[in-house]
């Protein structure tokens, strides 16, 4: 079982007993697996509906067909308070796979810091050598990335002027045998690709989008 610690809220306003939940071991787990299995992390025995009903968590759609059960947690990121809401489908009494809703205290999960963060886990010098795909919006205020063909990134851009923070994680991973590519097929149908090797600086130069800037920079460091 999870070891507790006291997670601070900004300016110390409060501390709540939390499980000790660090996002950047979550990531690194998710990204490799496309799944959290460790039902451990969350302070969990499984993740069966009795378990997850017996924590707390809230069911969500028809227990019949598609649903989820979600429970908001606190994690710990570079120092800093992140919301995350976890949720585990199930189709009928079927276990389907897992996700996150990401949420900041303060300024949230910047998407270059998270992907830098990846390249060091990985071992790899820039964005170009990774098994990447970024896609985006039209106006490139909202977009996502795919890594390993089956993990989804969906990211938007934080006000006028900010970066581009992270807002779920997703995959295809799909026990059920029902839902298969959701994900990656979701994101492929709405948004348009951008090809990292050619497109990133025709495009920079005429986008509006800060955000957008600032990852290509990154990019092509």
């Amino acid at each position: 079982m999870a070891r507790l610690e006291l997670i601070p809220f900004p300016n110390n306003e409060r501390q709540i007993p939390m499980p000790i939940i660090n996002f950047g071991d979550i990531f690194n787990s998710y990204v490799d697996h496309g799944v959290i299995d460790k039902a451990s992390i969350f302070a969990l025995n499984g993740f069966s509906k009795n378990d997850l009903q017996g924590d707390g968590y809230d069911m969500v759609g028809n227990p019949s067909e598609f649903h989820l059960y979600e429970k908001e947690y606190i994690s710990n990121y570079c120092g800093n308070a992140v919301y995350l809401n976890f949720k585990h489908y199930f189709f009928a009494e079927q276990s389907v796979g897992n996700g996150f809703d990401v949420g900041g205290v303060r300024s949230g999960v910047r998407l270059v810091t998270l992907l830098r963060r990846y390249l060091r886990y990985k071992n790899l010098d820039r964005i170009s050598d990774a098994p990447i795909e970024l896609y985006f919006s039209e106006d490139k205020r909202n977009g996502a990335a795919i890594i390993n063909d089956a993990v989804v990134i969906q990211f938007k851009q934080k006000g006028a002027r900010g970066g581009y923070i992270v807002l779920t994680l997703e995959s295809d991973i799909d026990r059920s045998g029902k839902f298969s590519l959701l994900s990656t097929r979701s994101i492929r149908s709405m948004m348009t690709r951008l090809e990292l090797n050619a497109g990133g600086m025709k495009y920079r130069r005429k986008c509006k989008a800060r955000a957008f800037e600032r990852l290509m920079n990154f990019c092509s460091s």
